[in-house]
């Protein structure tokens, strides 16, 4: 997967309590936490048909409360290996 990112706009985050393959052990760890964080930075606006699982919008939402600390994420970057 690595391979395939560019490294000029890409990198990985480790988000603790989610296991270690995100993809394959909990994948719906991470969709609830990701909004919010997209949401903070204005990237992300769910549509009309959000799913059950995320029933707030982002009007209902105090602006403070969507930092990644205040939602409990502890994001870090995770080192890789440059091949060269």
């Amino acid at each position: 997967m690595t391979t395939k990112l560019d490294r000029r706009y890409g990198a990985l985050v480790e988000v603790q309590g989610s296991g270690s393959l995100v993809t394959e052990e909990q994948p719906q760890a991470m969709v609830i936490p990701m909004e919010y964080f997209l949401m903070g930075y204005g990237l992300y606006r769910p549509t009309q048909s959000v799913s059950p699982r995320s029933p707030l919008s982002p009007t209902r939402i105090s602006p403070e409360l969507l930092s990644p600390e205040n939602m409990g994420l502890k994001l870090k970057p995770i080192k890789t290996r440059l091949a060269l």
